[in-house]
């Protein structure tokens, strides 16, 4: 089967015109840039040029919503992220909502307009990739995304927007993110870019070097400190390197701490988001991708936003698809395809 006629078996099976599958083939090798290949076999296309022809076969078929199961993963890194960025740019320019369900944090990262973290079928949290990068809701959400740091600090001063901590024996402030008290034990959440290596001044904490690792545009050190506690450290762009056994300095940057309160369940409050609200008060610990009043309200985005959902699981998501495919059945976006190419 050559690339055109797998790209136009759905619009036969359909029984649509010899005139029409034209048009539409056309638009689709235009579009996704297959132009000339249309006579080849899929063996004779790269890895990135067969998801292409993927990709076009669904569009063909003016689909209202894009569903993408872990789409890139047979692909090599490098071409992983070349299609991503492809994938992206298709759906800005199409305005053509988006599902797209993978296990790879930076893809989803890189792709989404929103996420939904899921744990074992149950939402995790919702948000934006920067506040949910930023501002985690549960521990999982924050070793999910990204190495973390979770140091215990006790609040010594509470304000109307910031608190203060005991946190390394210094002084530190934070944005107040709920009703904290003082003298209350806190979990502090702060990525390894937010530390910087100093000179030894007012708030900097003392450490040692326990581990190097060269990554290209960031060092990555493993640091412990005078009480025995870990940090990892990544150093952006460094000039100089620290050996093992060095004793170092650090610096954390206090308007990147993240504070909340140690969690026994799974599941936290959700917080405030550009997206629609309703969606964001049906978190609680119970609620998963199978509820009704998750896929109301998840259909409530669908309607309002031509968006990209990453769906970022920890679990085969093959099962939830009848019910996800059911709720968005109805969206009311604009097909791809508007007539003659």
């Amino acid at each position: 089967m050559t690339i055109f006629e797998n790209i136009a078996y759905g619009l036969r099976v359909k029984k649509f015109s010899s005139r029409e599958i034209q048009e539409k083939v056309k638009w689709a090798l235009d579009l996704l840039q297959l132009n000339g290949m249309e006579d080849r076999s899929p063996s004779q296309l790269s890895g990135g040029q067969q998801q292409r022809v993927a990709i076009a076969r669904v569009l063909v078929n003016e689909p209202q919503v894009l569903l993408f199961d872990e789409p890139l993963s047979n692909l090599d890194a490098k071409l992983r992220v070349y299609m991503r960025g492809e994938i992206r740019g298709l759906q800005e320019k199409l305005k053509t909502t988006t599902i797209y369900v993978t296990h790879d944090q930076e893809e989803a990262m890189s792709i989404s307009d929103i996420m939904v973290l899921v744990n074992q079928g149950k939402i995790e949290q919702i948000g934006t990739p920067l506040e949910i990068y930023k501002r985690p809701k549960t521990e999982f959400a924050a070793e999910f995304i990204g190495l973390t740091n979770f140091v215990n600090a006790k609040i010594t001063e509470v304000s109307e927007n910031r608190v203060k901590l005991s946190l390394f024996g210094i002084e530190l402030t934070a944005q107040r993110t709920d009703q904290f008290e003082v003298d209350e034990t806190v979990q502090v959440i702060f990525r390894p870019e937010m530390i910087h290596l100093s000179g030894p001044k007012g708030k900097t904490i003392g450490g040692k070097v326990l581990e190097v690792a060269f990554l290209g545009p960031i060092t990555r050190y493993t640091i412990e400190l005078e009480d025995g506690g870990i940090l990892t450290l990544d150093d952006q762009n460094p000039g100089t390197f620290h050996q093992r056994g060095s004793k170092v300095d650090l610096e954390i940057d206090e308007d990147s701490l993240h504070i909340q309160r140690h969690q026994k369940g799974p599941n936290s409050p959700p917080g405030k988001s550009r997206y629609p609200e309703n969606l964001r008060k049906t978190q609680d610990p119970t609620l998963s991708l199978f509820d009704p009043i998750f896929l109301r309200e998840f259909t409530h985005i669908l309607s309002e936003e031509d968006s990209a959902l990453s769906l970022i699981d920890h679990f085969p998501l093959a099962d939830a698809w009848p019910l996800l495919s059911a709720s968005v059945k109805h969206h009311p976006c604009n097909p791809p395809y508007k007539g003659k190419a």
